[in-house]
């Protein structure tokens, strides 16, 4: 089961410090990619299993496809597998992974306690916390 570490807040932090500069890149910088990183930071393990892969656009959305369906799907079969706690959307807080919907589209991210952060063509995309679809908490 994954835990937050004592010091979460601090490597969370630094991990979006770090980070914010980073552009959008299928298989490596992705919304996805971003959530498993931001879940390392904070607990000291990955959400994604080490099976997973994906390149680019097209093989992101066949293994989305084969692993779950659907991203909403897929990453309530991934937190579910990684004891992550699903948390009603309007109490989503800072460190809380999640789904939203973006001009239709569900996308993953992470709250900084402010909005929903994901990774932009350039740097960060930040989005209403209302907008969260399914909020997934790391115990601890």
């Amino acid at each position: 089961m994954m835990k937050k570490l004592e010091d979460w807040e601090k490597r969370f932090h630094r991990f979006l410090c770090e980070n914010k500069d980073r552009k959008f890149r299928w298989g490596r910088w992705d919304c996805v990619i971003f959530a498993n990183s931001a879940c390392k930071a904070i607990s000291g393990q990955k959400l994604i299993p080490e099976y997973l892969y994906w390149e680019n656009k097209r093989t992101a959305v066949k293994t989305i496809k084969e692993y779950g369906e659907t991203l909403l799907n897929s990453m309530i079969k991934g937190t579910k597998e990684k004891g992550l706690i699903e948390v009603p959307k309007d109490q989503i807080q800072k460190g809380d992974i999640c789904v939203y919907d973006s001009k239709g589209k569900n996308i993953t991210g992470v709250c900084d306690g402010y909005a929903i952060v994901s990774p932009a063509s350039e740097g960060y995309g930040y989005n209403e916390m209302s907008k969260a679809i399914k909020v997934f908490r790391i115990n601890g």
